[in-house]
């Protein structure tokens, strides 16, 4: 089960909002489902990272958050 109230608030935002999870879905996780969904959320960091500005977007900094997390910080276990 993943601890998903370590995740920051931008960071459930964008789940639910731009990935359309809920936290309760994402409790549920397993470890590949976890992976599966960092490296999804990877793809929009680096996506939303290449603006004109050369920073990063609001968007792609609430994918960082969940990025960051390993798995083996946020299990339970």
């Amino acid at each position: 089960m993943i601890k998903t109230e370590l995740l920051s608030d931008r960071a459930i935002k964008f789940l639910e909002e731009d990935m359309g999870l809920s936290m309760e879905d994402v409790r549920n996780y397993d470890k590949d489902k976890w992976h599966d969904l960092r490296m999804k959320c990877f793809d929009v960091e680096c996506a939303k990272y290449n603006d004109d500005t050369g920073r990063c977007s609001d968007r792609g900094e609430a994918a960082a958050d969940v990025v960051d997390f390993l798995y083996c910080e946020i299990n339970v276990d």
